[in-house]
Parts: structure tokens; sequence; C-alpha cells
């Protein structure tokens, strides 16, 4: 029998991202590409194994969407082919290139290192080898969590780093001085990735990694600073029990929210005794910096 990929393509404004790209994960997405159309438009691209009916996937995105923001207007478009056999995680390394996060940071695949100019040799590189884990650098909250880590990571941290994906975070956060990072991932193709780059930056004794959520996670030590870069709904669900890993004077990054939702968001998390002290912003997507009341 022949082998081939299901191709989705969705135009969408850059609000419904978190939505749209968790339904697609629904739908049985095996991979995702995101590319930005202009400031307002992205074209997400999933692939799937089995065949996929566009007017059924088109007419429970927009249901979703409008539930999720019903006072806001939109369009979504979708296209769904059947495609060649491919490897999407090939397609993302073939697209990941030198992404400077700051003019002092940079994330790069293992393969660009040659290609680094002389004036980068002292600046913080952090690498990562594109693959099922989500955080090359390219996506804001993940460059707005950089920086959060960067500002208020103090030497001799320890990190909690909840749906860790790629490990982007955690070696971040050592290579700002933090003593050792927990790195929590549910999907176990992303841990092996994870692990992978873990390796790669030369820090396998200090980033432990756990295959689970949140729920499944044990551990007795508290942590000085957390991040969670998640999805809005996830991290609403996990605040309680992300609490309890909270060492006195911890500071907490929530990220993945967007500039529509972050009032909402906000008001419902401090509900839960968080205070916000700090907002990193860019484009439709906001992180947090945070403490326990």
């Amino acid at each position: 029998m022949k082998s081939c990929w299901y191709r989705v393509t969705v135009n969408t404004p850059v609000f419904l991202e978190e939505i749209i790209t968790y339904k697609l994960r629904e739908f049985g997405s095996e991979g995702i590409e995101i590319k930005s159309l202009n400031n307002e438009t992205l074209e997400i691209i999933s692939y799937h194994r089995s065949p996929v009916v566009k007017n059924g996937v088109e007419s429970r995105l927009v249901e979703s969407a409008s539930i999720a923001f019903p006072d806001r207007e939109f369009t979504i478009t979708v296209e769904a082919e059947e495609h060649k056999p491919r490897d999407w995680l090939k397609i993302q390394a073939d697209a990941f290139g030198i992404t400077r996060i700051t003019e002092d940071i940079i994330v790069l695949p293992p393969w660009e290192k040659e290609k680094l100019k002389p004036a980068d040799r002292n600046k913080t590189k952090i690498v990562i080898n594109p693959g099922a884990g989500f955080g090359t650098g390219e996506h804001p909250t993940t460059r707005q969590c950089i920086i959060a880590l960067r500002d208020y990571l103090r030497k001799g941290d320890k990190m909690l780093d909840i749906g860790a994906g790629s490990g982007i975070l955690s070696i971040a956060a050592l290579k700002f001085g933090a003593r050792e990072a927990y790195a929590v991932e549910i999907d176990d193709d992303a841990v092996k990735n994870g692990i992978e780059n873990t390796g790669l930056n030369g820090f396998e004794s200090r980033i432990h990694w756990h295959h689970g959520s949140m729920k499944t996670f044990r551990c007795r030590k508290k942590f000085d600073i957390i991040a969670a870069n998640i999805f809005t709904y996830v991290i609403m669900r996990e605040a309680e029990e992300i609490k309890k890993y909270a060492a006195k004077s911890c500071r907490v990054i929530f990220s993945g929210i967007t500039t529509e939702s972050a009032p909402v968001f906000i008001k419902a998390i401090s509900r839960r005794g968080y205070r916000l002290i700090d907002t990193f912003p860019e484009g439709e997507w906001q992180t947090f910096i945070m403490e326990l009341i």
C-alpha cells in the first residue's frame, strides 16, 4: 500500500494560533509548521497520516475559535490535500538557521556552528537540533521566555521547566547561571529531542527529564524559577500544582498567552495566589513574570 502524508494548510489570524494548533493536534497532527504571512495572519501547515476532510476540519476550527473568541470577527480558510511522503522533521530542520534572540543570545542548529562570526564567540549560544519538541527560538513566546530568564534568573537558581519541549528554556537557564533544571514534558518524541539537545549543550548531568505531566511529576525540591510556556488552559489547570514546587521568592514565568486573553488570564491567575511583577510583550503574545502572594 502506498504510504503518503495528508497536508492541511490553515490561514488564520495570529490571535487564533493557540486554539488552531491545539485542535489540529486533536485531529491527529504529527507535525506543525507555522509561517508568519504578515503581522496579523499566519499560515499553519499540519501533517497527518490519515485522510483529512477539508470541510469537517474547517467547520470544527471555526466552531472552536468562535467559542474561544465570541466577540471577535475572523476568517479561517483551510486546504487539505494528499501529499508525497516526506519527513516533517526534516522540513523543520531545513528551515531552521541561526536565530538571534537578542544581540548577545543566539539559538542555532549544530550544523550552523561553522557559520558563526568571530564577533559571536563570546555570546550566549544555545544549540538546538529541531525535532518534535517545541522551541527553536523562532516563536515569540520562546524568545520572550529566554529574555525573561536572562533578566530574572539568579546565579545558582534551581529551575523547573513545564512543557519543556526541545529543552531550550532549561538550556538557556543553565547558560545564564542556573545550578540545575528539571524538565517536564508529556510528549515522548519531544523528550527524546530534548535529551538530545541537553547533550549537545553539555548539560547531561544538570538537566533532569520527566516524561509526563505535573500530575505525575514527583520531586522533593523547591524551585527558585519556574517557566511554563504552554497553553493557557493548561496553566490554569496546573496553577495550584505549580505552587507546591515554588521556593521562597520564586519567580514564575507564564507564557503562551495572547494579548486578547491577557486581562482575563491575569484576573483568573491572581485569584489563585499569583501577583504580576513584569510583562514581556511581542505582537499578539504576552509573557508574564509573577510571584506568589
